[in-house]
């Protein structure tokens, strides 16, 4: 895995993550409160993702290695559970968003 690939914890007020869909529209994913991570996925699968970040207030964020990324996994179950119920809830969340691009409707 490559170590210059990173993931964040937001660390401030919140802020939203998203992309321009095929629109040309924001597509906003999520919003994020305080001390909400993004960008775990390219940390465990490697695969280089984008999206736009847009802090709504002064905010602080903080990125980490692939490699220190998996050292807290393994170090500290409770970081591991944290980032396993996290990615559960993408692919129940994730559905939704992707019918939501594909279709512009505001519920599938």
């Amino acid at each position: 895995m490559n170590d210059s690939r990173s993931y964040g914890e937001r660390q401030e007020p919140s802020s939203s993550a998203g992309n321009i869909g095929r629109r040309g529209k924001e597509v906003v994913l999520c919003d994020l409160p305080v001390r909400e991570i993004f960008g775990e996925l390219t940390a465990i699968d490697g695969f280089l993702r984008s999206a736009t970040a847009i802090a709504k207030t002064d905010s602080l964020s903080v990125s980490i290695l692939d490699k220190t990324f998996w050292e807290l996994i393994h170090a500290y179950p409770a970081f591991c559970n944290a980032i396993l119920s996290r990615l559960a809830g993408h692919g129940a969340h994730g559905i939704v968003q992707y019918c939501h691009y594909l279709t512009g409707a505001h519920s599938c």
